[in-house]
Formats: structure tokens, sequence, C-alpha cells
């Protein structure tokens, strides 16, 4: 069976139910065992995330080190107005300064899950029929929504234009087409947004604990800025089930069963080598 023919497990109920994952209370990405014994199981599926573990904490430094300068202790401390280089240092600001994987990232974009179509506005795939003919489609790498020629399909799209997940639906009922290359996209879309919301949450969590910051105080004040602005980055709506992506969920690391972060960063590196170069 094609490893994409099935829905991601998402590994416990409380990640299925709030599309993130339990952290440690660590603030850093290669030593937080919450994430990592994640990121170990899903890349054993097939999930092959588009930054690796390197790279999100590259991306969490990045961060932090923002909100930081823009929000000195010495200015959290006071009641003052906003001065304007705090004014001029918005979300748009710092995407402007991360590069086009960090900030597809961030914006969630959908992705064929090798690697590439994260710098095109365009995701193109194909979808197959039984003769073994291809055809192409196109979706906006943003809002998952199809957009251009829909070729033979647009008899079967009753409007102008649908997501890809519901073309999925669409064709789950029609044997006649293969969509194995959707069923990718879709699968690490899912996992994407897991990550994403997983991440979002650990900045928060960084913010209030950085150990750079002495002061508990000027910390909690930042992070709250942080939840506050970082919203723009995933929509108004924001909350899965009552509760903020951006508000961690924090598990003790007993009930991990003595994972080390060294054994599962070196098993999700062979993870993604064994999806990216499978045998022949």
């Amino acid at each position: 069976m094609n490893k994409f023919d099935y829905q991601p497990r998402f590994h416990g109920m409380q990640v299925y139910l709030t599309k993130k994952v339990v952290l440690t209370e660590v603030p850093h990405v290669d030593q937080n065992v919450g994430l990592l014994d994640w990121l170990f199981r899903t890349t054993k599926e097939g999930y092959l995330p588009l930054l690796d573990v390197h790279e999100l904490e590259v991306l969490l430094n990045k961060i932090v080190s923002w909100y930081e300068f823009k929000y000195p202790s010495k200015t959290l401390m006071v009641v003052s107005e906003k001065d304007e280089l705090t004014k001029m240092m918005t979300i748009e600001e710092l995407k402007n300064r991360l590069t086009p994987k960090e900030v597809a990232f961030l914006e969630n974009h959908y992705r064929m899950g090798n690697g590439q179509n994260f710098i095109d506005g365009t995701l193109s795939f194909e979808v197959g029929d039984l003769s073994g003919k291809p055809h192409y489609l196109n979706a906006d790498v943003k809002s998952g929504q199809l957009v251009g020629d829909l070729g033979i399909f647009a008899s079967l799209i009753k409007r102008g234009s649908i997501t890809l997940e519901e073309l999925s639906k669409i064709l789950s009922i029609c044997p006649e087409y293969y969509t194995t290359t959707l069923r990718r996209i879709l699968f690490h879309h899912e996992y994407d947004t897991i990550l994403l919301n997983t991440f979002l949450s650990l900045v928060t969590l960084t913010l209030r604990n950085h150990e750079d910051e002495l002061c508990k105080e000027a910390r909690q004040k930042r992070a709250k800025l942080w939840t506050m602005e970082a919203s723009t980055l995933i929509g108004e709506d924001h909350t899965i089930n009552g509760e903020s992506v951006l508000e961690p969920r924090i598990l003790s690391t007993k009930d991990l069963k003595g994972q080390k972060p060294k054994k599962l960063v070196l098993g999700i590196m062979e993870n993604t080598y064994a999806n990216y170069h499978p045998k022949k």
C-alpha cells in the first residue's frame, strides 16, 4: 500500500484535538523531547518537514531575538507609548528578513512534500487516469484554492473555485483517477499545520523562559505581546477547540520514557534521508 493512502495518525488524541504537540519545558527545538519525539514518529511515516531541526532552531532564535530587541526590558517595565522603531518592527518586517523557506513555513504553504514548490506562488501537480495520462492542475500555495484551467475536471466542479481538500473529496468517489500526489500534498499540509502550531507555541514558551532575560515580569509581558501580534500569521481565529495554538501545552519529561534528544535527532535525520532516498 502506498504510504500516502492513509490519513495522518497525529499520535495522540490531544494532538488530534488541538492540532499541536505537547511540549516539555525546554525552550529549544533541538532539546525539546516532546517535539523531537513527535518528529521522530512522523518522519517514520513519510513526513518530510520543510525545515529540519537545525533550521527550526535558527528560526526560533531569529524570532526571539527580534522580540527581545523590539521590546527591551527597560521599556516593558514602564508605561509609555510605543516608539517609532517598535511600531515599524511588524510581523511583515520580520518576514522580510527571513529566508523563503522560513516564510513558507510560517505562512503554512501547501507543498509537494519533497522540499520543492516553496518559492513559486503556484503549486503544480498531476492527477492520473486509468489510461495513464496525467492531467495537470494548479493551486495557490497560501489558500490551497485551485487556479487556472481545470481541464477535464471542470465538469466535476460545480462552482468557480475549490480547495485541494474539496477536490480530494470529489475525486475520492471517482475511481478512474489516481490522486497519489494530491494525497501527499494534503498529508504534508496536515502535519505542517501541527508543526507550525507547535513551533509558534514553542516561541511563546521560549520568550517566557528565555535564560538571557533575568526579569520574569518582562518575559511574561514580551510573550503576551508576541501572542497578540503573531495571530496575524494564522488569521483572526487562532483557537482550535477553544484553545489558542500560541499557548504551549506542557508535558513532564518522565512521560516520554526516558528518550534522549540526541538519539531522537539522529533518528529524525535517518528517517528523513530514507524518505528522500527510498530504496529501489
